[in-house]
């Protein structure tokens, strides 16, 4: 006697296998064509053919512009009304425009109305949209484009993401073509927001402040990019945006640092579940060696929830700073009891080639700000995934061999402490891997904290045979139910 599976553990079984062959195949998703591999499935029986067309209508990501999906809707408009009395042609085919739930729209190409109005006739299971932009046309004044989503029919059932490079060497300007070219107040639902940036050359990219703000999404995600000889270029609104800390549930920086405010900020998120970010460490290091010349002064008079109160100031491009009164300047301590502290613009070490070895010093208050988000690290009660990286310089080598051990030990009181963390990943320079990647260090870590589940060591060098070693190494003398991983 046959026994068949239940419907549920049916698709189950086919939503593992289509993600197998996605990984097997290593296809990425640019066109229709990502599906292709999963409809040898649907030829198993009709009930298998029913799943897999509602598996793949539901979790593929078609591009609107898609000349293969384009005539799958040509073809079912023509044959819809010549077939009412027989079976529909739909019923057959795998993709339907009716039962799509996710598609990908270009920012400058479909944002219009006639879009918009297609998505409203056409698309009634649409569950996302992905609004891209990866060519050289300058957006910054376009976010007006984005008013049409305000009329999507089912915008409160449908999660709205973008992700977005910009690069202002000599780009082609989208200038305002419409008469009514003011941003609306956005009325429908954003959930992630990408960014990749070059180096800010002809452009300041201070519009993406206001754009995320109004967006309000609950992830973010920010990518250093160099593809120029200028280098990458440091994002110069992470303290601004860290105060908009009221709905984010994700945020990852890769290849740029954050000030250290905006680490204090993001930190008292309230629903942060993810974060993973970089610092400098050599900036960190020097805040040991120089507090001795600020003692005089009683900071347990400061409240840092008061100190950074200013509103988002658009500067001039990085490349366009000459005048010395628009960089980082760092003041005597009492300079910050009466203003406002910004660190928008702070840095220390030699990001880019706008940032010169230790051009600015380091502010008096910082080491307080520092322990303070160690404080909030350690009482964290939302984060479940953690990791913490270093930007520095290539000419930090040498600063890193002297670097303060206090940094590493103050660091590791507070990762002992907390209770919520679960992925910690260290993603650290190779120059300072010798001082965390270290037996004793974990040793102390997992004594004090039971609920991690799993460490993942990164390492940037090509050869990884001794962080596979060391990992190994760790695994099999510590006795703890945490899985060391290598990345």
């Amino acid at each position: 006697m046959t026994t068949m599976l239940p419907i549920y553990l049916q698709k189950k079984i086919i939503s593992y296998l289509c993600n197998q062959d996605k990984v097997d195949y290593f296809n990425v998703i640019r066109n229709a064509q990502e599906f292709i591999w999963r409809t040898r499935y649907a030829f198993v029986n009709k009930q298998w053919f029913d799943l897999v067309k509602d598996i793949i209508n539901s979790t593929a990501i078609i591009r609107i512009d898609n000349k293969m999906f384009h005539s799958i809707i040509t073809k079912a408009r023509e044959t819809t009304q010549q077939q009412q009395q027989q079976q529909q042609p739909e019923d057959y085919r795998i993709l339907s425009i009716d039962l799509i739930g996710n598609i990908i729209m270009q920012y400058t190409k479909h944002l219009n109305d006639e879009t918009i109005e297609l998505l409203n006739k056409e698309y009634k299971s649409l569950q996302s949209i992905k609004i891209v932009h990866s060519n050289d046309e300058w957006i910054g004044k376009a976010t007006y484009l984005l008013n049409c989503l305000n009329k999507l029919e089912r915008k409160q059932d449908i999660q709205v993401s973008f992700s977005l490079t910009l690069a202002c060497f000599d780009p082609e300007v989208i200038e305002p073509t419409r008469e009514n070219s003011n941003q609306e107040a956005f009325t429908f639902n954003t959930n992630h927001f990408q960014l990749k940036y070059d180096y800010e050359c002809d452009f300041s990219y201070g519009f993406i402040y206001k754009l995320i703000k109004d967006l309000n999404p609950r992830s973010l995600e920010f990518y250093s990019d160099s593809t120029t000889d200028s280098g990458s270029s440091h994002f110069r609104m992470f303290h601004s945006l860290s105060k908009l800390n009221n709905r984010f549930e994700s945020i990852q920086v890769k290849y740029d640092f954050i000030p250290l405010y905006a680490l204090y900020r993001f930190l008292q998120s309230p629903h942060l579940k993810t974060f993973k970010f970089e610092l400098q460490f050599h900036f960190l290091s020097s805040l040991y060696r120089k507090f001795n010349d600020v003692q005089d002064f009683d900071f347990s008079t400061i409240d840092f929830n008061q100190m950074d109160k200013f509103e988002f100031i658009d500067t001039p491009a990085l490349a366009d700073i000459v005048n010395e009164d628009d960089r980082y300047q760092v003041h005597q301590m009492d300079y910050y009891v009466k203003h406002p502290i910004n660190e928008d613009q702070q840095c220390y070490c030699a990001f880019n080639i706008n940032c010169e070895d230790e051009m600015f010093d380091t502010p008096p208050y910082s080491l307080p700000l520092w322990k303070h988000c160690l404080q909030l690290l350690k009482s964290n009660t939302t984060l479940r995934e953690f990791s913490i990286g270093s930007t520095c310089s290539t000419s930090c080598e040498i600063a890193y061999k002297s670097i303060k051990p206090q940094v590493f030990d103050d660091l590791l009181d507070s990762l002992s402490n907390n209770k919520s963390i679960t992925t910690l990943t260290f993603d650290l320079d190779h120059y300072l891997v010798p001082s965390i990647y270290t037996h004793e260090f974990f040793s102390t870590l997992l004594k004090k904290n039971k609920t991690l589940e799993t460490i993942i060591l990164v390492h940037h060098r090509r050869d990884r045979s001794e962080l596979d070693a060391f990992v190994q190494s760790l695994s099999t003398t510590l006795s703890t139910k945490c899985i060391f991983k290598t990345r």
